[in-house]
């Protein structure tokens, strides 16, 4: 667990699966399980996009190779930054400044980063059906404001899930999130540890929130 971050970096880079050690040297349950959740949604989407495409390139772009990208056939490209500073970036006439242990992916229809924004980091993992977004709840990403990190995403026509880390505050827009036009039948309901419905927790109001 102690390399996770370090792992996870070269997995994105690359577009690779991570390998999880379930054992008394790795990962240990329930204790870790939002660290191994963290570990599959910021790899595993990235993987299922690149899976099938060959990595036609790798650069190093600082002397140090703290930054390097890579180049996939279908013209995405993965940038990351092994650095514990932030490091800038540019692309395509746009300047970022990537995080410590940050990534950014420049790819159409999908969405992954974790950038300098204001001074403090914000990750977001955005895709048809699935939004990530983590932060330190001064403003709203793409719908959902919350001071830690917060996964969503489509199980059916009518549901969405949602999985917040411990001790995350959380308001969400939900037409913006889900695309739903907002009724009094919505609910929000507690799951158990099966993804089956435990007990309604509340109602949300007519705005959605």
């Amino acid at each position: 667990p102690e390399l996770s971050d370090r792992k996870d970096l070269f997995n994105i880079l690359y577009a690779t699966t991570p390998l999880f050690w379930m054992n008394n040297t790795g990962y240990q349950l329930p204790d870790d399980i939002h660290r191994m959740l963290r570990t599959y949604h910021d790899t595993c989407h990235l993987h299922q996009l690149l899976a099938f495409q060959q990595l036609v390139k790798h650069d190093f772009l600082c002397e140090d190779r703290a930054v390097q990208r890579s180049t996939f056939a279908d013209g995405t490209s993965v940038v990351v930054n092994f650095a514990d500073e932030p490091r800038p970036y540019s692309s395509s006439g746009t300047d970022y400044s990537l995080a410590p242990n940050g990534y950014l992916v420049e790819s159409p229809n999908f969405v992954q980063q974790k950038l300098m924004v204001n001074d403090v980091p914000q990750t977001i993992t955005a895709k048809p059906g699935f939004l990530l977004v983590a932060a330190d709840g001064r403003e709203q990403i793409a719908g959902i404001q919350c001071n830690g990190r917060v996964t969503t995403w489509k199980t059916g026509e009518n549901r969405w899930n949602l999985f917040v880390d411990p001790g995350c505050d959380l308001q969400i827009d939900i037409p913006e999130v889900t695309g739903w036009a907002v009724a009094d039948g919505l609910r929000i309901c507690h799951m158990d540890e099966t993804g089956n419905i435990h007990k309604t927790l509340t109602h949300a109001d007519g705005s959605g929130t």
